[in-house]
């Protein structure tokens, strides 16, 4: 029924710009924006707001006189929520009554209800059909049939009428107005416009900063925007904080409306104690649109004095990002590490040096989040610092080497090699400290896997990525162990620190020996509120630890490649050998893909050429061998490169004549991989501080 009146208000939208000498058009359409400002259905109101947009900017400020009052009224009538129904309000619109709190209030409920009949269960009686009445009754009250939206429960977003709308029509107004409606903007209408920012509705918080973007229009040329500054910058701060990115946009819109009216003025200095250390952050946002607009922002305020700008508010840079690190929101933890990396590495070491063990507490309490793309981004940021600050971060080592070494034998692939990138760089600032630690560690992971046991394959996954028992397999016996397969546990678990328990035994990170079913969730102080996790995590592979290890020894190799690369790269080519187990082909993918970056890192030919040999037997397995694409892919580059950087003679005087076949083969010509950038995509990251 609503398509008649949505058609007539767009049609009349188009029409009211070139409409010539009539009076009468204009003021009919709006008559039918009044009468339809508060339409039951949405689109109709958006309409509303556009067509009386539209006829503003035909017809000046005289358009406020007309509406403005009955926004104004709309507005004000609508910011509360409705108060709950009634019973016989219900029934009057069509729903339920509304639900019966306790025990009490259902058999009052009950009782004044005539339309309920209690019929006791044949052939109970007595005060045994007196209970079964009660409980007849008490469970028609519990389960009482409300309307959507009404009564106590419901969603934050329901209950407001037509109030964002009504906001929408005063921004299209004011909008249309432009300058000529200064006039109409009293300290009452300000502060209503401020009240909206701060709902309790999302939308309605993301209409006020537009209707706020509007009201910065009419002020361009008015002194009575710096009047509004100091109430209107903690609300725009608030709105860059916002748990929803929707808000967080409009906010950024508002902020940067604001911020380029300052600028003009000088006055940028009052506003950017509040509003940088947000509009810094949302850089990293994980919402594409949020994060390019944001960085747009921060070259057009800042120019070239970004880095300057944020070491003189450093200190209430870092103070936000810490709150932000402690977020319920993962994606606010993960951005907050990866802020806290950017510090690291671009900001003036006299400004951040006194500041970091503030931030380096805060990372590591993301260390153990439940979402594994924090943690991830944990184990980087303290990297960083280990790089930039090693004397700051010394005293924390002794943490930091488990966490990482815990996190390079981690599930995710993602996760091992951002921890062989920290300990890369641990190894880079302390040097033969770090090697006596590193070496040893990296050793026993690559020889871990022997120990990978041949049935790995008796776990599954699902699409969910659980782990599940083949359907050939017996249950376990006992309870403990029924968790790992998915089924319910009548005993209650505890989860200790150690780490996820390893299939092949052993002590050490990936092993825990003795602990019972880990998750990385038990280990956070925050309830899961993330798909990421969600209390579960299968145990740990032999395998996996080596996979860990081949990311290590890529860093290793430009580290300190003369300690390190002689006794890890013929273990590095028995991993790669072992074939014993069903994933060994991921492991391979691993180690081809990471062959041409030690190559590279290493420099030196002669010197990669003595590691060489033991590599060539499962290379050429893996290039002819279809049974998994990518491991195949991944060989048939490795190959190329080897080919290419080595040269085609002398790489073919070192193969045997059945692989210098397999090489014809399989091996195109055409295929030339020479630098790093073939191998490693370049991440998207935020535009540096400029």
């Amino acid at each position: 029924q609503c398509l008649p009146r949505l058609g007539g208000l767009d049609a009349a939208q188009v029409l009211v710009p070139v409409a010539d000498g009539t009076a009468d058009f204009l003021d009919s359409v709006l008559a039918h924006c009044q009468r339809l400002l508060e339409d039951d259905e949405p689109r109709v109101r958006a309409a509303v707001a556009e067509c009386i947009g539209a006829i503003a900017a035909r017809c000046g400020a005289a358009v406020f006189d007309v509406m403005g009052p009955q926004i104004i009224g709309s507005i004000q009538a609508s910011f509360a929520r409705d108060p709950p129904q009634t019973k016989e309000e219900a029934a009057a619109r069509g729903g339920g009554a509304p639900c019966a709190t306790g025990i009490a209030a259902a058999v009052a409920a009950t009782a004044a209800s005539a339309n309920i009949t209690t019929v006791p269960p044949q052939g109970v009686s007595g005060d045994n059909a007196t209970r079964a009445g009660f409980t007849q009754r008490l469970l028609e009250a519990g389960y009482a049939e409300q309307r959507v939206g009404a009564g106590e429960m419901r969603h934050d977003t329901e209950g407001w009428r037509c109030l964002e709308s009504s906001f929408h029509a005063l921004q299209t107004l004011m909008e249309g107005c432009g300058t000529a409606g200064l006039p109409y903007m009293t300290s009452g209408m300000r502060m209503l416009i401020l009240d909206s920012l701060r709902h309790q509705n999302r939308f309605v918080r993301e209409r006020g900063h537009r209707v706020v973007q509007a009201l910065l229009g009419v002020l361009s040329d008015s002194p009575l925007l710096t009047s509004i500054v100091d109430s209107l910058v903690p609300a725009l701060a608030d709105g860059l904080n916002d748990s929803w990115p929707q808000v967080r946009f409009a906010a950024s819109e508002a902020s940067r409306a604001l911020l380029m009216a300052i600028k003009q003025r000088g006055e940028l200095d009052v506003v950017l104690p509040q509003l940088l250390p947000a509009m810094l952050f949302n850089r990293h946002s994980v919402a594409e649109g949020l994060r390019r607009y944001s960085q747009t922002t921060w070259e057009m305020t800042m120019g070239t004095t970004g880095r300057d700008q944020v070491a003189h508010f450093l200190p209430e840079v870092v103070k936000f990002y810490t709150r932000q690190a402690r977020a319920n929101n993962h994606e606010f933890r993960e951005a907050a590490c990866e802020c806290f990396s950017e510090l690291a590495q671009k900001i003036d070491r006299g400004a951040v040096q006194p500041l970091v063990p503030a931030m380096l507490a805060a990372i590591l309490g993301c260390f153990r989040d439940s979402s594994w793309p924090v943690r991830e981004a944990a184990c980087e940021a303290c990297g960083q610092f280990a790089a930039a600050y090693p004397e700051e971060t010394h005293l924390l080592l002794p943490r930091l080497w488990g966490l990482w070494f815990d996190h390079a034998t981690e599930n995710v692939p993602s996760v091992r090699e951002t921890a062989a990138v920290a300990l890369g760089n641990a190894v880079r600032a302390y040097g033969q400290e770090a090697l006596d630690i590193v070496l040893p560690r990296a050793r026993d992971m690559l020889e871990r896997v022997k120990q990978q046991p041949a049935d790995d394959d008796r776990y599954v996954k699902t699409s969910y990525g659980v782990a599940a028992r083949r359907v050939d397999e017996a249950p376990p016996a006992d309870d403990e162990d029924a968790a790992l397969f998915g089924g319910p546990s009548l005993q209650p678990v505890t989860y200790t620190s150690a780490p996820a328990p390893s299939r092949a035994g052993g002590s050490g990170p990936g092993s825990g020996t003795g602990s019972k079913l880990f998750s990385i969730s038990a280990l956070s102080k925050e309830p899961n509120d993330c798909c990421m996790d969600a209390g579960f995590i299968r145990t740990r592979e032999a395998w996996e630890a080596a996979d860990g290890a081949a990311y290590l020894v890529r860093e290793l190799a430009s580290a300190a490649p003369d300690a390190a690369l002689p006794p890890l790269m013929p273990l590095l080519a028995a991993a790669a050998a072992a074939d014993h187990y069903a994933h060994a082909c991921h492991l391979q993918e691993t180690v081809w893909k990471q062959l041409p970056l030690i190559a590279l890192q290493l420099g030196n030919k002669r010197t990669f050429k003595r590691y060489l040999e033991p590599f060539l037997d499962p290379l050429f397995r893996s290039v002819q061998s279809a049974a998994h694409h990518n491991s195949q892919a991944a060989a048939i580059r490795c190959a190329a490169f080897l080919r290419d950087w080595l040269g085609p003679r002398i790489f073919a005087g070192r193969l045997s004549l059945p692989q210098q076949q397999i090489m014809q083969q399989f091996v195109p010509t055409s295929i030339v991989y020479t630098n790093k950038a073939c191998f490693v995509a370049d991440a998207v990251k935020p535009k540096g501080l400029q």
